[in-house]
């Protein structure tokens, strides 16, 4: 993605971090909410842990696929995805510079238009 300050970047890299917090926390809420279910079942402690250990893994999978190596080329598109998912709102996006929002709302609609 090429900006035309070093604002810019940092607005982006602001709002991904701020799109991973979500995620960490949405995370934080299904471990809570695991362990509140199995406790409740009187599940094992050792069952209990696999469930654990497998929603973290999967969890540790996903962020890495979505966050790993985002570079200056695909910050637009990451953005873009990262609002579509509802981790970003319109008013994150509109901390961008015009273009790159009209970018960002343009993508947006043609995903909205081919998923229906």
């Amino acid at each position: 993605m090429t900006y035309s300050s070093k604002t810019q970047r940092e607005i982006a890299s602001g709002l991904i971090k701020k799109a991973l917090h979500l995620e960490c926390k949405n995370c934080i809420n299904q471990i809570e909410k695991l362990i509140r279910t199995e406790k409740a079942n009187d599940t094992s402690s050792h069952k209990m842990y696999l469930k654990l250990y497998e929603l973290i893994d999967s969890f540790n999978k996903h962020i890495d696929s979505r966050y790993n190596v985002i570079l200056g080329a695909k910050y637009k598109k990451k953005l873009m995805e990262l609002y579509v998912n509802g981790l970003l709102t319109k008013k994150d996006i509109q901390e961008l510079n015009l273009d790159t929002q009209t970018q960002i709302f343009k993508w947006v609609k043609m995903y909205h238009e081919y998923m229906g």
